[in-house]
């Protein structure tokens, strides 16, 4: 089967977009998990806290390594909001 050139261009797209989705959420997962040792959050919450938002965004973390090139980007997007959700319960 062959491609047309505006096919492949169309392809490409979506990966760079996938892609970029996909850093968003590895970006704000490192950095919350960054924020959990910091001494203000650490004064701010407790160890509790601090555990169960820790698991949440390994859990999403996990979630988004085990995705696959071809998975859509929309399922991407409704997901990405999760680790916000998370911080927020």
């Amino acid at each position: 089967m062959y491609c047309s050139i505006a096919e492949l261009k169309k392809l490409e797209e979506e990966k760079h977009l996938l892609d970029k989705v996909k850093n968003e959420i590895e970006s704000f997962i490192f950095d919350a998990q960054d924020r959990l040792e910091q001494r203000d959050y650490k004064l701010c919450s407790t160890e509790d806290e601090r555990v169960s938002i820790s698991t949440k965004l390994s859990e999403a973390s996990d979630w988004l390594i085990e995705q696959e090139d071809s998975t859509p980007r929309k399922v991407i997007r409704v997901h990405k909001k999760e680790p916000y959700i998370f911080l927020c319960l």
